[in-house]
């Protein structure tokens, strides 16, 4: 199993906007990373997995993972989603460090998926 460490350059490249969303469709080609970054996959199709550290999370539309800093993560190859990355320099310029904080990992509510939407629609604006 091939793990890499994914870099984010363009994040911190970018000063004045500490998120990137991007859709991530069926593939092959994903393989096991991790970052420092918080990311949250919101599943967009109607089952797959995602391989969470050791584990391989089912997962369905409108689901919510959140990885935690230096998880190794991989979506399986039929798993269609949206990511947000959030770069760990807007935690440390909010008095937080991303490796001491650790999010639930599978969220199913209906309000969150409507304010990831939400959010969704105002960063591709």
């Amino acid at each position: 199993m091939e793990k890499l460490y994914e870099h984010h350059y363009k994040l911190k490249s970018d000063k004045l906007c500490p998120f990137k969303l991007e859709r991530g469709e069926r593939s092959d080609t994903y393989f096991y990373n991790w970052h420092e970054n918080i990311e949250i996959v919101f599943v967009t199709s109607d089952e797959g997995s995602l391989h969470y550290s050791t584990e391989a999370m089912d997962v369905k539309r409108g689901d919510i993972i959140v990885i935690n800093s230096g998880v190794i993560h991989r979506p399986s190859p039929t798993i269609e989603f949206y990511f947000l990355i959030i770069d760990e320099g807007f935690f440390k310029e909010n008095g937080f460090s991303v490796s001491e904080l650790e999010f639930e990992r599978l969220i199913r509510d209906d309000e969150c998926e409507r304010l990831f939407l939400s959010v969704k629609e105002k960063i591709s604006e």
